[in-house]
């Protein structure tokens, strides 16, 4: 059985521009597409997304959770989000601020008045810099 596996394999890879493999299994990249070792069919405009396929024209694929594409949504952790109004942090969704903020964790800080030292948020008026306080080494 495993010997005339190998030369179905052959006659494809040979006879076909459009033959691939998928692990051990051929398939025909014209109307087929390879997801993590599995054979799906090829519809549209077709990706992987972890196991899955989706239609990159209607979809949008956030670590391996197909979601509706719609105007301008991008990627926050498996879900989407609209960057006008909202602001992605390390995968939590946070409203967005009307002053200029940055990550720090999952949180948001005043970079006028805050400072992110290792994913905590501290007053600039108290902490002026990370790590080891400064000296002279003179």
């Amino acid at each position: 059985m495993k010997y005339f596996q190998l030369i179905t394999l052959l006659f494809i890879l040979i006879n076909s521009r459009e033959a691939r493999l998928c692990g051990y299994k051929p398939f025909n990249s014209a109307f087929e597409i390879c997801c993590n070792g599995i054979v799906q069919r090829k519809f549209g405009n077709t990706q992987c997304c972890g196991y899955k396929t989706y239609n990159i024209d209607f979809e949008i694929c956030c670590r391996g959770v197909v979601q509706p594409k719609s105007i301008n949504k991008q990627c926050c952790g498996f879900e989407t989000f609209s960057p006008d109004f909202k602001q992605c942090c390390n995968g939590a969704i946070l409203p967005k601020s009307f002053i200029k903020t940055e990550c720090c964790g999952q949180k948001q800080y005043n970079l006028n008045f805050e400072i992110c030292c290792f994913g905590k948020i501290f007053s600039r008026i108290k902490v002026h810099h990370c790590g080891v306080p400064e000296y002279n080494n003179y």
